[in-house]
């Protein structure tokens, strides 16, 4: 059975910012459920049933009741975390990720030409000590950095040996562009 909490008496000026409030649009949607939850305990509903008609936890409703018995609508609008979650890759992954996608996969001994984040992210996790992060994390962090990929041109390389000079006598074999006039 979920506990009982009371809302304490409105003060002057608190009922017409929690009507404003509760029905603003500009809000987030989190700040406006906190003002939501307030004004339907104030209709009578308790926090629990509160909580479920919001979306919200009951257990984060009962903490905002709390704070505004204690301190009105003061912190009703911040960010609960305005920093955001602490990052799991230090600066020195995210220069290996970089040094990495850069990097030709024949180079680092794989047998494909091409990088795709799937196969970069198993590289990265497999060999170099990676944290485990979706591809789609790997996306963004070379988007981040400015790291786009580049096509590959593959026409201009060759495992002959004599490639330099077939190449050189190819190209003097060709009419120039001039000669091609009509």
């Amino acid at each position: 059975m979920p506990k009982r909490l009371k809302l304490r008496r409105f003060r002057r000026g608190e009922r017409q910012i929690l009507r404003d409030k509760s029905h603003d649009r500009k809000l987030p949607t989190w700040a406006m459920h906190r003002y939501q939850i307030i004004a339907l305990v104030r209709e009578g509903q308790s926090v629990f049933h509160a909580s479920h008609q919001v979306g919200s936890s009951p257990k984060m409703a009962y903490l905002w009741v709390a704070r505004f018995n204690e301190s009105d609508f003061r912190d009703f609008e911040e960010s609960s975390n305005p920093a955001g979650r602490p990052s799991g890759l230090t600066v020195q992954q995210i220069q290996l990720l970089m040094r990495t996608a850069q990097k030709r996969p024949t180079d680092v001994g794989l047998p494909f030409t091409n990088w795709s984040m799937t196969k970069l992210q198993d590289y990265l996790v497999k060999r170099r000590h990676f944290p485990i992060v979706s591809p789609e994390w790997v996306r963004r962090l070379l988007r981040r950095a400015d790291v786009s990929w580049q096509h590959t041109k593959t026409w201009k390389q060759s495992h002959d040996p004599d490639f330099a000079a077939k190449k050189s006598v190819f190209w003097r074999s060709m009419p120039s562009v001039r000669s091609m006039a009509w």
